[in-house]
């Protein structure tokens, strides 16, 4: 294995949450700078400078960077949520447990029950905003990944264990889970991520790494606790769209208040290519 590599702190920058305008025919240095952004941060807002709804804005972005069609995930085929765009919004009669709820979601990744690095790329598209809270939590928990493999190479490699994060369904009907390692370090020593740390994942630690685990989770934990270095709580403006790296970051949300006429309302799309860059 390559010898880590400690991200730079990123999330500080004011730059990170400027959005980038695409026009109608995006031009070469529009395309540049979207590429740039999730380089830089891995993650990037963007605006069309023609007002489009969500499934043509999330198809517009798909085509522009050639993430292929939308994937969905394996807790929904067959099941009432197995549309490759999803719709988050409050709503008494949905059986799915994040979407259809005004609480907040602790950090997790996309793809329940996919392996680490299925689901490369997350999109969400904002129709509607909520009245107070509802930011978007990006967390970078491969740069905490990358820190500790230079503090404490112990506790790193407990999270590099392929059997010590289980991640299973709450949806109703469906009884699955899947295990493996939280973070994986790839050829070329790139860090992938797989974080997630909520009532759907369950730790097991390996014999006698109990306690490199528990030091290990509980830098992560500290450091997606509040805004800082790693971590940025993000608003979501109508028209905007929020595009990420689901391998390189965890992500969460904050609770939210409702207007019950006018709901928040986000589309998310998850495609299995990789966004340029990131």
């Amino acid at each position: 294995m390559s010898q880590p590599t400690v991200s730079t702190p990123r999330f500080n920058d004011e730059a990170a949450t400027r959005a980038v305008r695409l026009s109608i025919r995006p031009t070469a240095g529009e395309r540049a700078a979207v590429v740039d952004r999730m380089r830089r941060y891995r993650f990037v807002f963007v605006t069309l400078g023609e007002a489009r709804g969500a499934a043509e804005t999330l198809e517009f972005l798909a085509e522009t960077f050639e993430l292929g069609e939308p994937f969905v995930p394996e807790a929904y085929r067959s099941r009432r949520f197995d549309s490759p765009l999803s719709d988050i919004r409050k709503d008494a009669s949905s059986a799915h447990p994040g979407f259809a709820t005004d609480a907040g979601q602790p950090m997790h990744v996309d793809g329940l029950l996919e392996s680490l690095g299925t689901v490369r790329t997350s999109l969400l598209h904002c129709v509607r905003q909520a009245v107070t809270g509802g930011r978007t939590i990006l967390f970078d928990a491969c740069g905490v990944f990358d820190r500790l493999r230079a503090e404490d190479p112990p506790a790193a490699d407990a999270l590099l264990a392929g059997d010590v994060l289980e991640r299973f369904a709450t949806i109703p009907g469906v009884h699955e889970s899947s295990v493996g390692p939280a973070f994986e370090v790839d050829e070329s020593g790139r860090t992938l991520c797989r974080f997630s740390d909520g009532p759907t994942e369950r730790w097991h630690p390996g014999p006698g790494h109990e306690d490199d685990l528990e030091r290990g989770l509980s830098v992560l934990r500290r450091e997606a606790a509040s805004d800082g270095p790693y971590r940025i709580s993000v608003p979501l403006r109508p028209g905007e769209t929020l595009i990420f790296a689901n391998d390189r970051l965890s992500h969460g949300r904050e609770a939210f208040v409702d207007d019950p006429r006018n709901p928040r309302h986000l589309v998310r799309a998850l495609h299995t290519t990789p966004f340029p860059a990131a």
